[in-house]
């Protein structure tokens, strides 16, 4: 697949946070309250200062000035100064401020947290228990040799077998970790909802400025419609185009609401108080590449989608309950002590002595119902083999959302490539042909106008493409579930070459001539293996 990255027409890089100042969330930073010889002097009513001095452009943002009014032919500026526009936010300082509103977010880890505290509760032991005996008619009292019993105190306390408590803290803790996959569900929704929610704020605000700049060179077209009738040309040329200026504003109308409805639907991803001035999409695309691997992206759906982990840890606390149910077969103990007070009064034994007695308990159950212990292993088998049909379905799922998706973005790349590298280009020197022509009348008006409007929808087009890669692309870390940069590989660098075996290893040097040297066959040694070597030398075999 062909990678194909982008930028907007101005070039700039991609714009991930808010322009103005830092942000200030009013949910989650309640602003402290000074004593009095501490507060700061005071502040310019226009500019709400919270208790860290932050400035939130989304809220004190001041009213925007439309600098002009579509309907009476004046349109609307998008480019107006920044102090008086409207807020703008990057966009994934948007996908974050979502993410950390999100209620549903919120509310999982809630309950993940209120699953954890149970953990505490199923891992203790029982509370011990204590049991008094009196006996208050003293001739039915019971009578030991020591005397007769008045009363008597017994404490035992139960202790399960050893890794019952265990198993069940175990289920709890994978309970506890598939609440929190469903609280990373509702994070990447919220994420998903604020991404397209800017993509199509961003395509909106983009829609009205190729408009407006059209309707700026159609305004040169009439100038020179007006120049030929001074010539003596057609005074029609001059209405027609007057005509489309007309259609333009009707067209900017539409396009300005569209791009606030847009607005007020990334606000409400935002969740932004309703006296808060709607935010709009920074100017500045995000670089987006559209390359899509079908098998490193399902692999990385299996490590960082949550629906996946979910149904794996609902498999993990499926196989910790079933140890819970084998562990039912076996006994659970009890141990405690007893003190009985003895009286000599009253005693039917002649010797007695009236000494205190004291005595200690054990006891432990008998699992002998074993059909009830085979049906809750039973049943706990039968759930883990639907869990397990229940992975290998949304492993189905998953991979048909990564295909889907990655042809989509294959489609998108190429018909975006091909509008900015042939098409968009003739039509671009097409226009210049035709208002050049039109000047020296050798075309008429039709086929001057003709280049405006396919100027137009091609710039609009190309817009919409843009989004729509950046929708895809958010909509193909939704189902990956972890962000597409950490997806793609890394080249490694190469490793280091393997050391030389030992017959490639590099000759000792010659000796130099001015070296002293013996004579006969020991001497000459040292030349004849230089000189033979090379013959010895194996291939090294491959490894």
């Amino acid at each position: 697949m062909r990678p194909v990255s982008f930028q907007d027409e101005s070039g700039g890089d991609a714009a991930n946070g808010i322009e103005r100042g830092e942000f200030y969330d009013p949910l989650l930073d309640v602003p402290t309250e000074k004593a009095p010889s501490e507060r700061a002097p005071a502040q310019d009513p226009s500019v709400r200062q919270d208790g860290n001095g932050s400035f939130d452009p989304l809220l004190d943002a001041p009213a925007p000035d439309d600098g002009g009014d579509p309907a009476n032919g004046e349109p609307r500026s998008h480019t107006a100064g920044a102090a008086a526009g409207p807020p703008t936010i990057g966009l994934e300082a948007a996908a974050a401020l979502a993410v950390a509103r999100s209620p549903r977010a919120a509310a999982a880890r809630r309950r993940a947290d209120s699953i954890a505290a149970r953990l505490p509760q199923v891992t203790a032991l029982e509370d011990p228990t204590l049991t008094s005996t009196s006996y208050p008619i003293r001739d039915q009292a019971l009578q030991t040799a020591a005397g007769r019993v008045q009363t008597g105190v017994q404490v035992a306390q139960r202790f399960p077998w050893l890794a019952k408590l265990d198993a069940r803290g175990e289920v709890v803790r994978r309970e506890a970790q598939v609440a929190l996959t469903e609280a990373a569900t509702a994070e990447l929704a919220a994420a998903l909802a604020a991404r397209t929610a800017w993509f199509e704020a961003w395509y909106a605000g983009r829609a009205v400025e190729v408009t407006e700049r059209n309707r700026d060179l159609l305004e040169q077209l009439s100038d020179v419609a007006v120049a030929r009738v001074r010539t003596g040309g057609a005074q029609t040329d001059v209405l027609r185009t007057q005509l489309e200026i007309d259609r333009l504003d009707d067209r900017l109308l539409q396009l300005t609401q569209a791009e606030d409805l847009a607005r007020a639907d990334l606000a409400a991803v935002l969740r932004l108080p309703p006296g808060a001035a709607l935010p709009t999409a920074t100017t500045e695309l995000p670089p987006l590449d559209a390359a899509a691997e079908v098998d490193v992206l399902s692999a990385a759906a299996q490590r960082c989608r949550p629906e996946l982990q979910r149904i794996g840890w609902e498999i993990a606390r499926d196989r910790a309950e079933r140890r819970v149910a084998c562990l039912a077969g076996k006994p659970d103990f009890t141990a405690g002590f007893g003190y009985a007070v003895v009286t000599e009064e009253d005693a039917l034994a002649g010797n007695a002595n009236g000494r205190d007695n004291v005595s200690v308990l054990f006891g432990l159950t008998l699992p002998i119902y074993g059909d009830k212990i085979r049906a809750g292993v039973a049943e706990a088998d039968r759930r883990l083999a639907a869990d397990a049909r229940s992975l290998d379905a949304e492993r189905d799922e998953t991979l048909r959302l990564i295909r889907r998706l990655a042809i989509r973005l294959d489609s998108l790349a190429d018909q975006l490539d091909l509008l900015e590298t042939r098409i968009l280009p003739r039509a671009e020197r097409t226009l210049e042909v035709s208002l050049a022509d039109y000047r020296g009348e050798r075309v008429g008006f039709t086929e001057a106008a003709s280049s405006y409007a396919d100027i137009l929808r091609l710039e609009v087009q190309r817009a919409r493409l843009r989004a729509d890669v950046g929708i895809a692309l958010a909509e193909l870390e939704r189902a990956v579930g972890c962000d597409l940069a950490t997806t793609r590989p890394v080249p490694s660098p190469a490793p280091a070459p393997a050391p030389l075996p030992e017959t490639l290893q590099a000759p000792p040097p010659i000796p130099s001539v001015e070296e002293p040297r013996g004579d006969g066959p020991a001497a000459a040694a040292p030349a004849e293996a230089i000189v033979d070597e090379p013959a010895a030398v194996e291939a090294p075999s491959e490894p």
